[in-house]
């Protein structure tokens, strides 16, 4: 008689979370993500003193998942006299659609890097912004 005291409440509290576990959760639906990247200079780079820098840009976009990272577009553009760049009136802009998101559980790391070489010396300058899925992203990157 002990036995089933001590076993009913433990089989009812396991009836209890099987039921719990069984039951369907809402699940959400993926969404598109769209980024607009516009690349210009800020600066008047048309001194003599600039003709022999070259500075390239390095995208790469990562999912974001807990601690896992997941790279999903990456990019490097052809580097160019700092004078080529145009101002930010006539910006290079191109536009980006990472598919499959879950806006509630993952997010977006875009990590960019501007590499200056000057005569074979090099600088680069690594810069980021997190986003989630829920609405469009404007990425400016001045050169």
């Amino acid at each position: 008689m002990k036995k089933l005291i001590i076993i009913l409440p433990v089989l009812i509290a396991v009836i209890i979370c099987l039921s719990f576990a069984t039951k369907p959760h809402p699940t959400e639906q993926p969404v598109s993500k769209s980024i607009n990247l516009s690349i210009y200079s800020n600066n008047n780079y048309s001194s003599a003193a600039y003709d022999s820098t070259i500075a390239s840009v390095h995208i790469t976009v990562y999912k974001v998942v807990g601690n896992k990272y997941i790279s999903v577009y990456e990019k490097t553009l052809n580097g160019m006299q700092l004078k080529q760049y145009p101002d930010m009136q006539n910006a290079t802009n191109s536009s980006l659609t990472i598919p499959n998101l879950l806006n509630s559980r993952e997010k977006l790391l875009i990590n960019y890097a501007v590499t200056y070489n000057t005569q074979g010396s090099e600088l680069t300058l690594n810069n980021y912004m997190v986003t989630n899925a829920a609405k469009k992203e404007d990425l400016k990157i001045n050169i």
